[in-house]
C-alpha cells in the first residue's frame, strides 16, 4: 500500500511540475499560452522555471526514496505556491497539488524525520554498537560440552564451531500479521537488531498496513525493560505498552531469538537446561529480574522445529492489558547461507482457549541477516567466511553490500557497517606460510576483486579506472605485484 501511494504522489507531483513549464514558455516568449491570460514577463519566467525544477526534483526524490525527500517536497510546494499566487486567476488549481505535496511532506517528516520510530531505532542501534567490545573469541567444540546433545547438535549444525562468538545480529524480515483468527492479515516488513553480552538489547522496527493505512511499530528491549509502540500514519499513537507484563513477554521473545536466529550465542547465554527426551529440551532463561522457560523441539537431525513457552503474555488490542497464553513458533525452513545454517521461515502461534483455539498470528520470512555488525575482527584461518549472508526466498532480490536493506521502504536506515579503511587486512604471504595462511590470501584476493568491482560500479568511469589502477599497484602480492612478503587485501564486510 505504501508503494502504491508513493507512486500516485510521484505521478501527481511530476505532472504538476511539468505544468509549470507553461509559465516558463509564456514568460520567455517561447510560445503563446492561451490558458495563461495574465502577463508574466522574463522575471516571472525565471521564477516559474525555478519552481518547475524544484517540483520535478521533489518527484524524483520521492520516487528514489531519498532520505530528505520530505524536506525537498515541502520547499518545492512553497516555491510552487509562490508563483501560483502571481497568476492566481489562471493557476489557482495548482494549489490542490501543493496541498498534496505538503501532506506528503508532513507524513515523510513523521515517518523518517528525527523524531520518527525509524530515527529512534537507528539512534538506539548506534548506542548499542558503541557499547560493544571488538574482542570476541572463536566458538570451539569444547564450548558445546555443557549443552544437552540436541542443543549442542543444533548449535553445531548452524555452523557456529570455528566462527567468532556472536555479539549481535541485524536482520530484515517480511511477512504478515493479524490480531485474531478472524481478523484480516496485514503485510509487514521489518528490521531487527539484537545484542548479546552483559546488557542484551532487542530492537524491532516494523512497517505494516492497517486497513489500508501505514502503521509503524517499534519494540525496544534494553536493561530488562520493554516497550511496544504503534503509530498509524506515523502520527497517531494507538498503542503504548510497557510494564512488568510487557517485560516478561519480551524476555521470552529474546530467548526465542537466541534459539531461532542466533543459536551460536547459546554457548554463553544464561540458560539452565533440562533434557526431557531425545527431541525435547527445556531451557530456563534469566535476565533483568525475569526468569522464563520454554521447551525446544528438535527433529531427528536435531534441527530446531518448534519453541513452546507458557510464560509469554498476549496483549489486548489497545496494549493496556496482558493475558498469559501458550506461545509457540513452529519453524518451516532451514537454509545453508554460507557457513551458517539458519531458520529462514516460520510462524508464531497463540494457543488461545475456545472459541479462538490455536491460531497463527504471524508468518515470517528471513530476507537478510548479518552477524557481528560493526565489529571488526580477522576471520579464523580454518574458516574463511563472510559475516553476512542473504536469504533467497522466491521473488526476493538480495541487496548489494552498501545499498539500503531490503525492503525498499527501509532505504532510510543507515548502514552502520565498517568503512573501507577499517576492512583492510595486512595478511603475510610468502615462503614458509602455512596452507591456512595461503588460503587466507586466496580468499582475500577474491574479496579484493569483488570490492574493487563494487566500488568501480559506484564511481564515474575515469575516476574508477584511476582508482583501480592505483589500488592494484599498492596491493602488492595479492594482485601479483610488489613484495612477496606482504600484501594488502580487502576483506568482505
Amino acid at each position: 500500500m505504501r508503494t502504491v501511494l508513493r507512486w500516485v504522489v510521484v505521478t501527481v507531483v511530476a505532472i504538476h511540475g511539468l505544468i509549470h513549464l507553461m509559465g516558463v514558455a509564456k514568460g520567455f516568449g517561447w510560445a503563446r499560452v492561451s490558458q495563461l491570460t495574465e502577463p508574466i514577463g522574463t522575471a516571472g519566467g525565471v521564477a516559474w522555471l525555478a519552481a518547475a525544477a524544484l517540483v520535478l526534483t521533489a518527484a524524483g526524490t520521492i520516487a528514489l526514496r531519498a532520505r530528505t525527500w520530505w524536506l525537498i517536497t515541502a520547499v518545492a510546494a512553497v516555491a510552487s505556491q509562490s508563483v501560483i499566487a502571481t497568476s492566481w486567476a489562471d493557476a489557482k488549481a495548482g494549489t490542490a497539488a501543493n496541498a498534496i505535496m505538503l501532506l506528503a511532506a508532513g507524513y515523510g517528516y513523521a515517518a523518517h524525520g528525527p523524531r520518527s520510530f525509524q530515527a529512534e531505532y537507528t539512534r538506539r542501534m548506534r548506542a548499542a554498537l558503541a557499547e560493544q567490545s571488538a574482542q570476541y573469541g572463536v566458538v570451539t567444540a569444547a564450548d558445546l560440552a555443557h549443552l544437552p546433545p540436541p542443543v549442542a547438535d543444533h548449535v553445531r549444525r548452524c555452523g557456529a564451531v570455528g566462527q567468532p562468538r556472536v555479539a549481535n545480529f541485524r536482520a530484515t524480515i517480511h511477512g504478515r500479521i493479524r490480531s485474531g483468527p478472524s481478523k484480516p492479515w496485514m503485510p509487514f516488513v521489518g528490521e531487527q537488531f539484537n545484542t548479546y553480552g552483559p546488557h542484551p538489547r532487542r530492537l524491532f522496527h516494523i512497517q505494516a498496513s492497517m486497513s489500508g493505512l501505514p502503521a509503524d511499530v517499534l519494540h525496544v528491549y534494553t536493561d530488562g525493560a520493554a516497550t511496544m509502540r504503534v503509530n498509524v500514519c506515523s502520527l497517531l499513537p494507538i498503542i503504548n505498552a510497557a510494564g512488568p507484563d510487557m517485560d516478561r513477554g519480551e524476555t521470552v521473545t529474546v530467548f526465542n531469538d537466541l534459539c531461532v536466529l542466533a543459536p551460536a550465542a547459546l554457548v554463553d547465554a544464561p540458560i539452565r537446561w533440562q533434557v526431557l527426551d531425545e527431541h525435547h529440551v527445556r531451557g530456563t532463561f534469566t535476565h533483568g529480574g525475569q526468569t522464563v522457560s520454554a521447551v525446544l523441539v528438535f527433529n531427528d537431525a536435531h534441527d530446531l522445529v518448534d519453541f513452546i513457552s507458557d510464560d509469554r503474555l498476549r496483549a489486548s488490542p489497545d496494549g493496556r492489558s496482558f493475558t498469559r497464553q501458550r506461545w509457540s513458533t513452529p519453524i518451516h525452513a532451514h537454509r545453508d547461507l554460507g557457513p551458517w545454517r539458519t531458520c529462514t521461515a516460520g510462524e508464531a502461534h497463540w494457543h488461545a482457549p475456545e472459541p479462538e483455539s490455536e491460531f497463527a498470528y504471524l508468518e515470517y520470512h528471513l530476507d537478510d541477516i548479518t552477524y557481528n555488525t560493526g565489529i571488526h575482527q580477522s576471520p579464523p584461518t580454518s574458516h574463511l567466511t563472510h559475516d553476512r549472508y542473504q536469504g533467497t526466498e522466491p521473488g526476493r532480490v538480495g541487496q548489494q553490500r552498501r545499498e539500503p536493506l531490503h525492503p525498499s521502504e527501509n532505504r532510510d536506515v543507515i548502514d552502520l557497517h565498517a568503512t573501507l579503511d577499517q576492512q583492510l587486512l595486512h595478511i603475510p604471504v610468502g615462503r614458509g606460510c602455512s596452507a591456512d595462511t595461503s588460503a587466507v590470501a586466496a580468499v582475500n584476493a577474491v574479496c579484493a576483486g569483488q570490492a574493487a568491482c563494487s566500488y568501480s560500479w559506484r564511481m564515474p568511469p575515469r575516476r574508477s579506472r584511476r582508482w583501480m589502477f592505483r589500488w592494484a599497484i599498492r596491493s602488492g602480492s595479492v594482485i601479483g605485484s610488489g613484495s612477496g612478503a606482504s600484501g594488502r587485501a580487502v576483506a568482505m564486510p
